[in-house]
């Protein structure tokens, strides 16, 4: 599969038009354009975004929502890292 740039605006306006929710994103800096998401059904954005022919990598991640109180990111963290579980990337509330 060949690497088509495509900007954020296109992948989200195909991912809705498949009825895929994007629930979290994070666009990367410079010139690779990375854009990272987390959808409610991978196999249907797997199947738009290859239709589109766009390439993916596909990893498993913790998503989990916080409530929006003072401490809560400390304390989710903690409980982390009682159980030894490093956080190599996080993204804040859209």
């Amino acid at each position: 599969m060949k690497t088509v740039p495509t900007p954020l605006a296109h992948v989200a306006r195909v991912l809705g038009d498949a009825k895929v929710n994007i629930l979290a994103f994070c666009v990367g800096t410079g010139s690779s354009g990375d854009v990272h998401l987390i959808v409610d059904d991978s196999n249907k954005a797997k199947k738009a975004l290859s239709a589109l022919g766009v390439t993916y990598k596909e990893a498993d991640v913790l998503y989990q929502e916080l409530p929006n109180v003072v401490g809560a990111l400390g304390y989710f963290a903690g409980k982390l890292a009682s159980k030894e579980i490093n956080v190599t990337s996080g993204w804040g509330p859209h």
